[in-house]
């Protein structure tokens, strides 16, 4: 938890401390929950639909150390991100390409640590492994995608009772 609670707090970092060539906006229109849900939410729904998609294809891990795994798998966030945001209030526009490079450099990075983590969680095998990481990512769409039609239905559904609340005190 000390490793997913200083990744938060770098994320916030990031979304505050990044300098302004490289993020245009006033710190004060920062909305800091939403960074952290953004960053969050693909997060957990990785977690989720990896353990499902590989506990159907005879995986070996547990939900408890898929989600240890996937902290772990966190760490070139934390260890590229101080230098990402102390380059980018320190380099100029024409010096982009540095603070860029660092950045592929850490999500592919971050790719490696979660396709490795879900081969050695789950004992599977190099193509057994970009299989599963291949259906979990389709599972992880599939997530939003049915949490999307939900919550437009829940809000139809609201909408209906709301309308219908209003017509009968109208109409009484």
């Amino acid at each position: 938890l000390l490793i997913l609670t200083l990744v938060l707090l770098v994320v916030t970092l990031r979304a505050y401390g990044t300098g302004f060539i490289f993020n245009p906006v006033d710190p004060g229109r920062i909305n800091a929950m939403a960074k952290l849900a953004i960053f969050v939410v693909p997060w957990a729904t990785w977690i989720v639909a990896n353990y499902l998609v590989c506990g159907v294809k005879s995986g070996e891990g547990r939900f408890r150390e898929v989600f240890q795994a996937s902290v772990y798998a966190l760490a070139p966030y934390l260890f590229f991100s101080v230098p990402i945001v102390i380059l980018s209030n320190i380099v100029v526009l024409e010096e982009k390409v540095l603070v860029d490079s660092l950045e592929q450099a850490m999500y592919i990075w971050l790719g490696v640590m979660f396709f490795v983590m879900t081969q050695v969680i789950h004992n599977f095998e190099f193509t057994e492994t970009l299989k599963n990481s291949l259906i979990t990512v389709f599972a992880v769409f599939i997530i939003w995608f049915l949490a999307f039609i939900v919550s437009g239905l829940s809000y139809n559904l609201y909408d209906f009772f709301y309308q219908l609340q209003r017509e009968v005190i109208q109409y009484v």
